[in-house]
Order: structure tokens, then sequence, then C-alpha cells
């Protein structure tokens, strides 16, 4: 994890008389956008679940979690991961019960905790896909070294597009706007190739 604030010489060059208090916000948002859309930042966790919340927030600083990917606990078998709203489906009442049982699904009752079920204690590795918190001083280092001048311009376009400020350019802030949505864009797209290269699948529409 690096400092958020070495990407400010990404930024401040394209909106010059803009405060940085703003533009960190602006590389922030900029970097939550890019792991939302992305899913590039994962991270192997270690929590403790016990009774009788079975439930635990992660700890990795600065982050919160977009998808829990799976779970194992004590090494035991692969939990899969499940909504909320599919497990109300297949096991309606699940939330209520207490009674412990080796755990099949790995999901999130509440935002940026993990929670299993059945109920089960015991030591999680979970694999998690992550975005900086929406208070990160600090950003994984792949973010800075692969991607910190698309995140400048993602920054930078959204500052510029502030109105009524003196830094105010919405003629460029636009145009750095559409570049960052094409970067998204493509990323978006490798994202769901994956990282084989495979064929993108498409749903067909039947009438």
């Amino acid at each position: 994890m690096r400092d958020l604030d070495e990407l400010l010489p990404k930024v401040m060059p394209l909106a010059p008389s803009c405060p940085e208090p703003v533009a960190l916000r602006y590389l922030r948002n900029a970097a939550r956008e890019f792991c939302a859309t992305t899913k590039l930042w994962r991270e192997w966790d270690t929590v403790v679940l016990t009774a009788p919340e079975f439930q635990a927030l992660p700890t990795i600083p600065d982050a919160r979690i977009i998808e829990i990917e799976e779970g194992r606990i004590d090494g035991g078998p692969k939990i899969e991961p499940r909504t909320v709203l599919w497990l109300d489906d297949h096991y309606p009442g699940w939330a209520d019960e207490t009674e412990a049982g080796p755990a099949r699904f790995i999901t999130q009752i509440q935002p940026n905790t993990i929670s299993v079920y059945p109920r089960q204690a015991g030591t999680l590795k979970a694999r998690l896909v992550l975005q900086p918190s929406d208070t990160a001083l600090e950003i994984p280092d792949f973010l800075i070294e692969d991607h910190g001048e698309a995140l400048g311009r993602g920054a930078a376009g959204r500052i510029l597009l502030l109105p009524s400020t003196e830094y105010t350019n919405p003629q460029l802030g636009a145009a750095y706007v559409a570049e960052w949505q094409g970067i998204l864009d493509r990323w978006q797209t490798k994202a769901r190739k994956g990282q084989q290269g495979a064929r993108l699948r498409t749903k067909g529409s039947y009438l």
C-alpha cells in the first residue's frame, strides 16, 4: 500500500488551481470507480468467526469489499459465495437460524462484512475483491504504478467540471472524462473476458 497523495503529480498539472484536498477526494473517487469496474484488486484475508454472530470485518485497511469470491474455514472445503437474496430464495429464514453446522455459503449480511451459512466458528480465509474505502489514505501499489496516469485523468476531468470555481473548464473536463470512460470501458471488457483471453459470450434475445 502507498500514500494516495503520491498521485497528486498526476492531477495537479491538469488542474493547477485545484486545492490538494479536492484533488485527493477525486483521486480517491477515481480509484474506487476503477476498482469497482475492473475488479483488479484482489486480496486474501483471514478472519476469525465466533458465536453468536459468526460474522467478521475484513482486516485489510482502507478497503471495502466489492465481492467475496471464495472462502475456507480451518482449511476445509471451499465455501461458495452467495448473495443475501439468493439465500433468502433458497433457504427462507436462514438469517434467523442460530444452529451451528458446517458452512456451505459465504455472504455479506451488511456491507463490508463477511458471514457464513450455516453458522460455523473458526478461522476463515477468504478471497476478496476490493476497492478503496471512501476515507482511504492509502491505495494498492499497482494503482499508482500501472494506472496512475489514468486515475489522474479521471480525477482531473471531474474536478474541471465542478461549477463556479476558479479551475472550472467544462470543455477540457469533458475531454478528460471521455478519455477516462474509454479507459474504464476497455478494462471492463478485459475483466469480462478474463485472463485466458476467452471470447466474450453474449446472451441471445428471443421473441
